[in-house]
């Protein structure tokens, strides 16, 4: 997981043919989601990956964490005292009590003035070698944007952004039986990804 604040216009250019890749943010954040996901799928085809598609349950989790660090005033992968990413994915049901194997990843950005684009975020992250790590995860299939006006330093000023990745690679039969608990994986940017606690080999 990363998470990254901007504060000055991104200069990395990609994606060259996403509408709306130049929006601010005083335009709303509606137009935002639309070319963000267009930006990270441009960068994922230029490295030979798949493109993730946006999932209604994933998008939820990001819109509410975007809203929930604007209110509370933090920044941060997990909110003060509450739930981690992998709690707040099972409470919106994209991790189900059925699912066995699974692969999840955020970013989060707030940015103000020019730099508050769609643009100048993926970028910014594509300059960032955590937060390039989860744009160019192999194993992500699926991502939920979360844009919400203001940021937790100004309610009233810029954008504040949410992606959470993530694919389920196996869940559980409901004809069968659990004979044996199977550990979740987890991915943070930064960081090999883990099983059982334990370092992946």
């Amino acid at each position: 997981m990363a998470g990254l604040a901007l504060l000055a216009p991104a200069a990395a250019r990609a994606g060259e043919g996403c509408p709306g890749a130049e929006s601010v943010a005083a335009q709303g954040p509606g137009a935002f989601a639309g070319p963000t996901l267009c930006l990270l799928n441009a960068q994922r085809a230029a490295a030979g990956l798949e493109a993730v598609s946006e999932r209604p349950a994933l998008a939820g989790a990001a819109v509410a964490f975007s809203a929930e660090m604007v209110g509370r005033s933090f920044f941060a992968h997990r909110v003060p005292g509450g739930p981690d990413l992998v709690a707040r994915l099972r409470r919106v049901g994209y991790l189900g009590p059925r699912t066995a194997i699974w692969v999840v990843g955020e970013n989060l950005a707030w940015a103000r003035g020019t730099a508050a684009t769609p643009r100048g975020i993926v970028a910014a992250w594509m300059a960032s070698p955590a937060h390039r790590a989860n744009i160019l995860a192999r194993d992500f299939r699926d991502v939920g944007i979360g844009v919400v006006a203001g940021t937790p330093d100004d309610p009233r000023d810029g954008v504040t952004v949410t992606t959470d990745f993530g694919r389920v690679l196996r869940s559980q039969s409901r004809r069968r039986p659990r004979r044996r608990a199977i550990a979740p994986v987890l991915r943070l940017a930064g960081q090999e990804p883990t099983t059982g606690g334990r370092r992946a080999a």
